[in-house]
């Protein structure tokens, strides 16, 4: 069995616990279901795909989120108040 933390992408019980969590994009408030699943630590910096370390970004936020995310070392330099109703794990 594969230890899903080490997977990319999230699964659809993960999505669907986003979209009950996070209801909508965490920056600009765009419908749940129009958001792309973002890894708040980059997957490809050992960030892990569990729901602790996911959000819902629509996609123009995304975008904004990769170009202001200096890689690497990954930091949290984002534009506030972007994750200030989800819990950052670390």
């Amino acid at each position: 069995m594969t230890n899903r933390a080490y997977q990319r992408s999230a699964t659809q019980k993960q999505k669907l616990a986003l979209y009950a969590r996070d209801k909508h994009c965490v920056n600009c408030g765009l419908r749940a279901t129009a958001c792309d699943v973002h890894h708040i630590k980059p997957w490809e910096h050992g960030g892990k795909t569990n729901i602790n370390n996911l959000v819902l970004l629509c996609p123009t936020c995304h975008t904004q989120t990769h170009k202001h995310q200096p890689q690497p070392p990954p930091t949290r330099r984002f534009k506030q108040p972007i994750y200030s109703n989800v819990l950052l794990s670390t």
